[in-house]
């Protein structure tokens, strides 16, 4: 069993000269998951999916950035 923790951040641009970074901001939402797996690349790649099917279905903003880490 591997547990991930995926952290969603809002965030705030720095404007460059020729570019724009975003910076992490604020925590706004940790979601625990555990997943029936051993493999770490493989609960990994759950997360992904999951935070891919969340932008999908309207529930994050591009503005806002993930953190995935698997324990």
């Amino acid at each position: 069993m591997r547990e991930v923790t995926i952290e969603i951040w809002s965030t705030k641009p720095r404007v460059n000269d020729a570019y724009t970074i975003y910076e992490k901001d604020m925590l706004l939402e940790e979601i625990k998951k555990t997943y029936n797996t051993d493999n770490s690349n493989r609960a990994m790649s759950f997360a992904k999916r999951f935070v891919k099917a969340m932008r999908r279905n309207g529930e994050l903003e591009n503005q806002e950035a993930t953190t995935i880490r698997v324990c």
